[in-house]
This record gives C-alpha cells, structure tokens and sequence, in this order.
C-alpha cells in the first residue's frame, strides 16, 4: 500500500498606486511608470507507487497505491493613479500604468498500483489518483481622477494583462495518470479539476489626458486588457487484469474569466491614435 499527497495554497497581493488624497497632487516628471507585477509556480508532482508480487507464496498479491493533489493561487495586483490634480510629463520617454499577472501551475499526479500472484488470476492491483488545480486572480491598471498634460514627445499606456511569462500561453498544466495492473483484478480511478477564475481591467475614469508638445511627434493613447490564459489538462486511467480489468477517468476543465477596456467621464486630447482594446485568448 502506498499514498501519497500534496497540498499547495498561494495567496498574494500586489499594488502600485499614486494617490493625492484630499488635498490632491501634483507631479512634474520627465515621464511616469506605475507598474504592479506578480509572478508565482506552484510546481507539484505527487505520485503513490505500489508494488506487491512473490512467485514463491501462495497467498495472492496485493499493490494499492492512491494521490491526491491540491494546488492554488489566488492573487490580487493592482497598478493605479487617483486624485492626481496634475501630472505635467516634460520627457521623450512614455509613460505607463501597468498591471500584470504571471502565475503559473504545473502539476503531476500519479497513482500506480501493481500486483503478481503465485496462483492465477488472483490479486488485485488498485490505483487511484485525484488532482484539484485553482488559479483565481485579479489584475487591474485603472487612471482614476487623474489629470496628465504631456509636453514632451511621450505615449500614455494603460494596460493589464494575465499571461504566462514564456513563449506558451498555459498558466495550468496539470497530468493526473493511474493505474491498476494485476495477474488477477486490476482498477484503476482518476479525477481532475483545473479551473481558471479571474479579472482584467484597465480604464481611464473621471480623468483627462492632454498633449501639447508642439511637433505633434507622438502622443498616443492606449487602454489595453488582455487576457491570454490557456489551460492543458491530460488524464489517464489505466487497468489491465487477466480476470477483471476497470478504470475511469474524469476530468473537469474551466475558464470564467473577464476582461475589461474603458474608457468613462475622460477628456483626451491629442493628434496621436486612440486604442481602448479588451482581448481575452482563453484556451482548454
């Protein structure tokens, strides 16, 4: 007999914020970056082996192995600006409110049951293994009553994004493989549930932007929320028996996640482009 489990729970927040208060703020500054970044791994590998057999006894063999597996994250990052009566940006460079998550999930499950008999068709081999994926967050960028005036040759941003930081998409891989081999009885069980929840936003509210640098060279405007998360799930369950050989698999997939750009109660001045884009890519 063998077991075998992992329980792993991240819970974090993360904020970048300028804030004028009552008396409310104001900036002169070559340019202007709030940036709220959070990056996570839960990297998790549970696994029950059980082996059993004895050619030489003539009682049967039994191997009976079992995992469970709970991972997740929960997080909040936040990057925003509030009751900035004026932030007068005077540089070339471009400014930015930024808010980005990259947790990532990777985990593997395994239950293995193995058994041999000295008699035929007797024993059992028995595997189970059950793995439970969460990944629930919040990323926002959000420019509240906030009043900019650029002057110099800068873009204004304000983008939030859900992603994974490497060239794939997925922020939960999980594998959940059991199985149940035997001369006699072998079964074998395996459950999944991997579930991505969360929120995008960025906006622009009851704020103003204005360019008057005078060449007209930049001055683009951008509120951005992208949601790229992608989940991989693979599952097995495997049974062989020379009398009796069963094995079932389930697995539940998810993604419930929102993903909103606005722009409200905003006057934008300026010759450059304006881009309000919400996109979410979710893939299972």
């Amino acid at each position: 007999v063998a077991g075998a489990a992992a329980v792993i729970n991240i819970i974090g927040e993360t904020l970048a914020t300028v804030r004028g208060g009552t008396l409310g703020l104001s900036i002169t500054a070559d340019s202007l970056a709030v940036d709220a970044k959070r990056t996570g791994l839960i990297a998790s590998l549970a696994a029950g082996v059980a082996l059993s057999g004895d050619k030489t006894q003539a009682a049967a063999a039994y191997g009976i192995a079992g995992s469970v597996s709970i991972n997740n994250i929960t997080n909040n990052t936040e990057a925003s600006t509030k009751g900035i009566t004026l932030a007068t940006l005077t540089g070339d460079n471009n400014s930015r409110v930024k808010a980005r998550d990259e947790s990532i999930i990777a985990a593997v499950t395994a239950g293995i049951g193995y058994s041999k008999s000295a008699q035929p068709s007797t024993g059992a081999g028995i595997g189970a293994a059950v793995a439970i994926n969460t990944m629930n967050t919040t990323q926002k960028a959000l420019v509240d009553t906030t009043n900019i005036r650029q002057t110099g040759k800068g873009d204004f941003s304000v983008t939030a994004d859900a992603a994974n930081p490497g060239p794939a998409n997925a922020r939960i891989v999980a594998i959940a493989v059991s199985a149940g081999i035997s001369d006699g009885i072998g079964v074998s069980g395996m459950v999944a549930v991997n579930k991505i929840t969360g929120e995008t936003v960025a906006s622009m509210s009851g704020s103003s932007y204005t360019y008057s640098e005078t060449t007209k060279a930049k001055g683009a405007v951008t509120v951005s929320a992208t949601d790229t998360s992608w989940l991989i799930s693979i599952g097995a369950a495997i049974a062989s028996g020379d009398s009796v050989a069963a094995g079932v698999g389930v697995s539940v997939n998810e993604i419930s996640c929102a993903t909103r750009a606005r722009v409200d109660a905003t006057a934008i001045t300026t010759p450059g482009a304006v881009s309000i884009t919400g996109s979410n890519n979710s893939v299972i």
